[in-house]
């Protein structure tokens, strides 16, 4: 309760500052509603950003750009495409490595660039981050989600992955029928743990 009052205040005040807002819950700005319902511990982010950061250090090492991460609450989603198995290998082991990761939920596949080009379904990585985005606009614009609660990544076979925590099944519910709305979209995998 008492991160409630001053992140709704907080929100409040930038609101008003900055000319209002697009969408409302109940008369009170998205934002404001969704830095109340995510509570997280400050704690609980520093260690999702740890994990962040190292698994950034190894694909930097790696030279790996067509491959997402995402994390919440030290579950850790990789999704994409790599034409380089030694890479793949490279990254999955590092992960081993990384304090603090709870769970993967990998996704990568390697196929060669000769393979990909003869693969009509498989989208471009431009494409396929823009599908990402996409997913995570239409999430961020849901009134019933509290979107900081929740990770979007996607591969570019058009899988979307949901990965987060939903405060109620109907939240989690409303979160997958909004990401799964989107053109490109060849399914939905559903990593969202359903806790009050």
């Amino acid at each position: 309760m008492t991160r409630f009052i001053p992140a709704v205040l907080a929100a409040l005040l930038v609101a008003g500052c900055s000319g209002g807002v697009a969408q409302s819950v109940m008369g009170v700005p998205k934002f404001a509603v969704d830095w109340a319902l995510e509570a997280r511990s400050g704690e609980d982010i520093r260690k999702d950003s740890r994990i962040i950061a190292s698994l950034g250090y190894t694909m930097t090492d790696l030279r790996i750009v067509s491959v997402s991460v995402e994390v919440y609450e030290q579950r850790v989603l990789v999704a994409g495409l790599l034409n380089d198995k030694a890479a793949h290998d490279k990254l999955r082991e590092a992960l081993r490595w990384i304090y603090g990761v709870k769970k993967v939920y990998w996704h990568v596949t390697v196929m060669s660039d000769d393979d990909r080009a003869a693969t009509p379904e498989i989208k471009s990585w431009v494409e396929t981050v823009a599908v990402r985005t996409k997913a995570l606009v239409r999430l961020t614009l849901a009134p019933s989600v509290a979107d900081l609660n929740f990770r979007v990544a996607a591969d570019p076979r058009g899988a979307v992955y949901l990965l987060g925590r939903a405060r109620s099944v109907q939240e989690r519910d409303d979160a997958l029928a909004t990401v799964r709305e989107g053109d490109g979209i060849t399914r939905v995998v559903d990593y969202v743990e359903v806790r009050p």
